[in-house]
């Protein structure tokens, strides 16, 4: 089972760029002082921990005393990110066979689905939909209780909507709990709770065009709090309504294609929505 000890040892910038120094093969302490530039006070006291850790060893070679990686470590960080890499690639193969059956599909309501997913520069991964609906009914979808609730948690979760403060600076606050079988078995697994409670707020806001809201991603073992932004753009184009979604990028790219695989997740609920209300329109 994967220590969040593991996390925090790594997660001083020193003792990474210590490990990072170390990756090339044995070094003494003069070595490691150059590497990373900080007196040898620092970096002894950076090897006592991450020797306490299991991270590195040490051999006496005449005066000098000889540093190294143990792997044992690092094969528990490897597992780790295999356990999360097996969930992914799983719905990734799930996602590509549903995207060649939907690609020349339309909608309940009548509109076309044009499925995007991008990583547009360094930062950010885009989504783009068009749907045969009113502004109004998709702009309800991101800025009510009732239409998040249909739609804003991946497959196999439940999301309540727990603070909703339409305005800028207004808070929007979520509970997302898993209740799929291999979500819940999958958390239990890491040890990870099942329900998360996840803060944000609106930071921009045009009424039917605009959203950008930003979240505080302070839930991952041993990494600092740091924000996370999503934005949706909505354009009215002779009765249809483009909506293109960006979000952040994660600092770590795992993290970032788990995002991509969940808000591909809730985008399909949110086709699903929004085909359900066109239809009960038409029906009225």
């Amino acid at each position: 089972m994967m220590q969040q000890s593991v996390f925090q040892t790594l997660a001083d910038p020193t003792r990474f760029r210590i490990v990072e120094a170390l990756a090339d093969g044995e070094q003494a302490v003069g070595d490691l002082v150059r590497a990373v530039d900080i007196d040898q006070s620092g970096v002894s006291r950076h090897l006592r921990i991450l020797g306490e850790a299991g991270f590195v060893s040490m051999r006496p070679d005449g005066a000098r005393h000889l540093y190294s990686l143990r792997p044992e470590p690092f094969l528990a960080i490897d597992d780790w990110v295999r356990s999360y890499r097996k969930l992914w690639e799983s719905r990734l193969d799930r996602f590509d066979a549903a995207l060649a059956r939907r690609q020349s599909m339309r909608q309940p309501g009548g509109g076309e689905v044009m499925v995007q997913a991008s990583e547009q520069g360094a930062g950010t991964i885009r989504f783009e939909r068009v749907y045969d609906a009113s502004i109004e009914d998709v702009w309800a979808l991101w800025t009510t209780k009732q239409g998040l609730e249909e739609w804003f948690a991946p497959e196999g979760m439940r999301v309540e909507v727990s603070a909703l403060e339409l305005r800028v600076g207004g808070a929007f606050d979520h509970v997302m709990t898993a209740v799929g079988a291999e979500q819940v078995a999958y958390l239990a697994n890491l040890d990870r709770p099942q329900t998360v409670r996840v803060s944000g707020r609106f930071v921009e806001m045009v009424r039917h065009r605009r959203l950008r809201i930003r979240f505080d991603i302070d839930f991952v073992p041993g990494v600092e709090s740091y924000p996370y932004d999503m934005m949706v753009e909505l354009h009215a184009e002779a009765g249809r309504v483009r909506m293109i979604l960006t979000a952040d990028r994660h600092p770590d790219p795992e993290m970032t294609r788990g995002a991509i695989l969940g808000l591909t997740s809730q985008l399909q609920r949110f086709d699903i929505a929004i085909a359900a209300r066109a239809t009960k329109e038409q029906r009225a």
